[in-house]
């Protein structure tokens, strides 16, 4: 007999979680929910890890006939913010990835900074109710409704949450108090063991690439990531499993971060998923002691990920430099070349001092500036205004280019092109850029490897390479989105299908927010005794608002819930 059997022990913490005022009714016609994603794997490269054992625990499932794999392509961009607002709120309101410049806010906007994600959550909500009414979440970027959000950007700390109406009595406190304690244990363990490859892995990398550029950075985030968020996130929604909580949704960001800077067929990133499966067998085992809850676990991915090449290794510069270098040429070269990087370094530290905590920004902008006049002093007031006027946001596998930052609406092809010229004929020679779009007179135009096509132009773009590996639906669906949505950049750019391979505008070997058949391949592990709708069918076209749709007609609603709370 096992001393230590996981599932007597959850049993037996459920008696005492059971005494706590956080602590559920049954109620037998109520089913609960588990949200498990696992952040930019692929369908395909599920299927491989499954193949070579990498996941035994999600093979078993899959295996024992309990669960149903559904391989689907995303109808919107394959970026996680994306994503998850479809799926939290079932709207996206035109948030096109993870960056790009709000006309609206007057600023760039990046979906890891607290103040940008609250400025935009109020225009997702509208009257519905979010998805986490109710429930807990871990990792996300947007609350999605939750009454505690663990690891948020919003809500980063343990009870700051928008509702606090969660109440815990002292039996809620000692489980909570044990959890911890088993927590610390296996995070200092694993933090030691995770340090010392972390390191080794930091000096082979460095060797390899001659840079160590975002790398402390990467060792920081591999320990943040993988180790404590993985393991007390898992924990601590195996608590709320015990405790009835309705609906919880966990985003495991191992796999992505590590995919991102080693590549998504690397040992690294593949070696991360046998710890998500490890953890998502925890879930599990926790779902199978409190079988009166009735949980439904679903686990699926948000995106896929393309192995690239950075930028700035084929071109020796920058995407921000590269396009400011050239579109100086406009304004009669009165602006260096020094000029431009020093444009460039200004960009990088005003976009820097946000990321400060308030009270440190005061003191920052000061410096910033005193950058801008000192940079200004050196160069021509007549050809800054219009080369300062170009914002370039980049957010992996596409950038945005916004040529007139104080303009109200998106530019023209047509207006591009007359005032850079120069500018567009390089960036379509350019062998590290493949697809751009912009608007046209006549609607969206389509820019490949030198040709132009106007995109309800089906015949002469079926015969271009990446409309032939999409299809011309697919890729015609994304590419009227980027070129109508009241956000994206004058110019949008893709790094798929350039003539140097698959390209990442960031310093990344793995990239996603595009348009390449890997970024936009998803799947969705879910019950076998549960039809998904369909319009969620195998190889299907589908847009996150369509999974909010499923899930939030499926499981009751907040109001129900506390109801059957006051009847007990």
């Amino acid at each position: 007999m096992r001393l230590f059997h996981p599932l007597r022990w959850l049993r037996a913490a459920k008696r005492i979680i059971r005494r706590g005022r956080a602590a559920a009714p049954v109620d037998p016609s109520r089913r609960r929910l588990v949200l498990l994603q696992i952040d930019g794997l692929s369908s395909r490269r599920l299927m491989q890890a499954l193949a070579r054992g990498e996941m035994p625990h999600l093979k078993r499932w899959l295996d024992s006939g309990q669960a149903r794999l559904t391989c689907i392509r995303a109808a919107s961009p394959p970026s996680t913010p994306v994503f998850t607002a479809g799926l939290l709120y079932g709207a996206r309101d035109g948030v096109p990835g993870f960056g790009w410049y709000d006309r609206e806010l007057g600023r760039q906007v990046r979906m890891d900074l607290a103040e940008d994600v609250s400025a935009l959550e109020p225009h997702l909500v509208a009257d519905r109710r979010p998805l986490l009414d109710g429930g807990t979440s871990y990792g996300t970027i947007w609350p999605g409704g939750a009454d505690d959000a663990f690891f948020n950007v919003v809500l980063f700390n343990y009870g700051a949450t928008p509702t606090g109406k969660i109440v815990r009595n002292a039996y809620d406190k000692l489980v909570s108090t044990a959890a911890g304690a088993v927590i610390a244990g296996r995070v200092a363990a694993r933090f030691a063991l995770e340090l010392g490859v972390g390191l080794w892995d930091f000096v082979r990398w460095c060797r390899r690439i001659r840079s160590t550029r975002f790398e402390w950075r990467f060792l920081y985030m591999r320990l943040f990531v993988s180790v404590i968020m993985r393991d007390v996130s898992t924990q601590m929604a195996v608590l709320d499993i015990l405790r009835g909580v309705p609906r919880i949704f966990i985003d495991y960001l191992g796999y992505d971060e590590y995919a991102h800077r080693r590549g998504p067929d690397s040992e690294l990133a593949l070696y991360n998923l046998q710890g998500i499966d490890g953890a998502i067998a925890r879930i599990f085992a926790a779902v199978r002691a409190v079988p009166e809850y009735k949980y439904d676990v679903f686990v699926f991915s948000d995106h896929g990920q393309l192995a690239t090449t950075p930028f700035s290794r084929v071109v020796g510069q920058e995407l921000c430099e590269f396009v400011l270098d050239h579109a100086r040429v406009a304004v009669g070269r009165s602006l260096s070349a020094n000029d431009v990087r020093e444009l460039v370094s200004l960009r990088s530290t005003e976009f820097w001092t946000r990321t400060l905590p308030k009270g440190l920004r005061g003191p920052a902008r000061i410096y910033v500036d005193w950058l801008r006049r000192r940079v200004r002093r050196s160069a021509d007031e007549r050809a800054w205004g219009p080369i300062d006027a170009i914002e370039v946001v980049t957010g992996g596998s596409i950038a945005h280019i916004y040529f007139d930052r104080g303009a109200p609406e998106r530019l023209t092809l047509d207006e591009i092109d007359a005032r850079y010229p120069e500018l567009i004929a390089a960036l379509e020679s350019c062998p590290a850029v493949g697809l751009m779009v912009a608007r046209g007179a006549d609607g969206p135009i389509v820019l490949y490897r030198g040709e132009r096509h106007r995109l309800g132009d089906r015949r002469a773009l079926e015969r271009l390479e990446p409309f032939r590996r999409l299809g011309y639906e697919l890729a015609a669906t994304h590419l009227m989105h980027a070129a109508e949505g009241h956000r994206y950049g004058d110019l949008v750019l893709y790094g798929a299908f350039a003539a140097a391979g698959d390209i990442a505008f960031d310093f990344e070997f793995g990239s996603h927010g595009g348009i390449a058949p890997d970024e936009l391949d998803q799947f969705v592990l879910h019950p076998a005794h549960i039809a998904l709708p369909a319009e969620l069918h195998d190889g299907a076209l589908v847009a996150a608002e369509q999974f909010y749709r499923f899930f939030a007609e499926r499981y009751a609603g907040r109001d129900e819930e506390r109801a059957a709370e006051d009847a007990a």
